[in-house]
């Protein structure tokens, strides 16, 4: 009660002691005005005495009340101080668990490269024994990053390609594809780049060839494998939704002895499924044996999904593709636009979204390089877009 309040109260059993003490002082006490004052005067003091137990009561039930809710507070407390110091432990033993898990990866991931390159020096080696290559692949011109000469012959590039697998100087390099019409990143195609030693940059379409006829092949699509998996853990916490493409040569899942290497660190980052697609050509596919299908199902049970690019036909079962586990096909854009392609393929153009559409399949207009060029594409209603217009291959500096 405020002081107010109590001061109202006083003065409400003083005017009630008045009136009483007037009214039978005279007859209980003394006659006379002294009488009704000594009376009156009792009968304020009795009821202060019995305002003041009451407050006092209230106060202490107040008080009681209080006390309860404090106990009950504490003991909440510490039931949720218990909890938390539960919960710290846990996540202390998951970080722990974590930190352990990702050594160990590291510690197999350092193997596999440890072992691809020892698999690269037998190889070069039992080729050296068994004589020199007669492979009639001429010099190929090189993209100058720095000054440096170019190989005097093939048999120079090769070893030139070996020798930069061997000091791990193979580039990931990056170039994005937009959703369409939106324009926003969703994907990331990765190359490989191959340095020699005064920096020059050799570019796929420059070695891959020379490296496919030479056996290696195998080490280059495992390095860039290796290089793209990095890639994906340093930015999954905060690029959750945005996907790679690897492109893969049929090679290397035909070679028993590196595909052994590939399927087992595959398992070991099968959590990275959502986001690493492998990509293979389209005549790779089509004249690839069981061994290729074999090796392409084991790694879809593993979750893994895959990407048909260098289209050169629209007349393809897109029903089996996707039975196969192919979710994208890589279209050329000039190749979706141009009437006189369009005129040859037993399936028309503006039809062939709806049959991806059925199969689960999306499409992938490649080779973008002019405005002109998206206004047409969308009139087919493509899903995503890569080219020069929306940016060139780029090198990783995360994955450096």
């Amino acid at each position: 009660m405020s002081l107010f309040g109590h001061c109202i109260v006083v003065l409400a059993y003083a005017l009630l002691a008045a009136a009483l003490g007037l009214s039978f002082g005279p007859s209980l006490a003394a006659p006379g005005f002294g009488g009704s004052m000594a009376t009156a005067g009792l009968v304020f003091l009795a009821f202060a005495l019995g305002h003041e137990f009451l407050l006092r009561r209230s106060s202490l039930h107040e008080t009681v009340r209080l006390m309860r809710e404090l106990r009950q507070a504490n003991a909440q407390t510490a039931a949720d101080l218990g909890a938390t110091r539960r919960d710290l432990t846990a996540l202390r033993r998951q970080l722990e668990g974590v930190q352990r898990e990702g050594a160990e990866k590291m510690a197999g991931e350092m193997q596999m490269l440890k072992g691809l390159l020892q698999q690269l020096n037998d190889r070069m080696l039992r080729r050296r024994v068994s004589g020199p290559s007669t492979s009639a692949a001429v010099p190929l011109p090189i993209r100058r990053e720095a000054p440096g000469e170019l190989p005097a012959d093939a048999a120079q590039q090769l070893d030139m390609v070996r020798m930069a697998l061997e000091d791990n100087r193979v580039d990931l390099y990056l170039q994005p594809i937009v959703s369409l019409p939106q324009r926003k990143v969703r994907f990331y195609e990765s190359f490989s780049r191959i340095r020699n030693v005064e920096g020059g940059v050799l570019a796929p379409e420059q070695y891959l060839a020379l490296a496919e006829d030479n056996g290696l092949i195998t080490t280059i699509d495992n390095l860039l494998l290796f290089r793209c998996v990095q890639l994906i853990r340093r930015t999954k916490g905060r690029r959750r939704d945005v996907g790679f493409f690897v492109n893969m040569s049929v090679r290397s899942l035909q070679d028993e002895e590196f595909f052994g290497q590939f399927y087992e660190f595959l398992q070991q980052n099968a959590d990275l499924a959502d986001n690493l697609f492998f990509e293979f050509s389209q005549g790779d596919i089509e004249k690839h044996g069981a061994a290729v299908a074999a090796a392409m199902e084991r790694l879809a049970d593993l979750g893994f999904r895959f990407s048909l690019d260098q289209v050169s036909s629209l007349d393809v079962d897109y029903n089996g593709l996707a039975r196969a586990s192919f979710r994208f096909v890589k279209i050329d854009a000039r190749a979706l636009t141009s009437r006189e392609h369009q005129s040859v393929a037993s399936i028309d153009v503006a039809d062939l979204k709806l049959v991806l559409g059925r199969n689960g399949i999306d499409l992938i207009a490649e080779k973008i390089e002019t405005e002109p060029m998206v206004v047409d594409l969308l009139e087919f209603d493509v899903d995503y877009g890569q080219g020069y217009l929306f940016g060139e291959p780029r090198r990783s500096r995360e994955a450096a």
